[in-house]
């Protein structure tokens, strides 16, 4: 038993595929630079007859972030949570930024946990539910520096930015 080929499309691939430098592409398909509406074409047609997915790994250890919105809710059974979490998808529709979340069953221990964990991924920002959160959790959204928004409840001592819903 060998080991494993990669045998995922590279950027070299597209741009021997496209008749363009390798930083032609990665200029493409980074958004940057000045590249003629003709080449830009011929390197995104190149890219998806090539099967070629961006490496979003990548790019997050470049950045230091990735391209995430955490949200956090308590339960997906209660109606008004699940239409937060598709308000929040459909306003990152077009953005660069996908949501990504969990569900704490209403647990203070589970939120600290699951935040923690949402932070590991180093987000955008974070949506919360409500404004009650233990200390620790408090902190370690503080410490992140990540954007937070808390949700629904708008009585209380936000981390940052309150945001009531009626």
């Amino acid at each position: 038993m060998g080991g494993k080929t990669d045998l995922r499309p590279t950027m070299d691939d597209i741009a021997a595929a496209a008749g363009v430098s390798q930083m032609t592409v990665s200029r493409v398909m980074r958004g940057t630079g000045q590249t003629s509406d003709e080449v830009r074409k011929r390197v995104e047609m190149a890219a998806r007859s090539l099967g070629y997915v961006p490496n979003r790994l990548a790019t997050a250890l470049r950045d230091e972030t990735a391209p995430l919105i955490a949200v956090v809710l308590p339960t997906l059974g209660n109606r008004v949570f699940s239409e937060v979490l598709n308000g929040v998808s459909s306003t990152l529709t077009n953005s660069g930024l996908q949501p990504v979340f969990g569900v704490t069953e209403y647990s203070t221990e589970r939120e600290e946990e699951l935040v923690r964990d949402l932070l590991s991924w180093r987000p955008r920002g974070i949506v919360l539910p409500g404004l009650e959160h233990s200390d620790a959790m408090r902190a370690a959204v503080r410490a992140s520096g990540v954007r937070v928004a808390e949700v629904m409840d708008i009585d209380g001592d936000p981390i940052s930015v309150a945001i009531g819903l009626s």
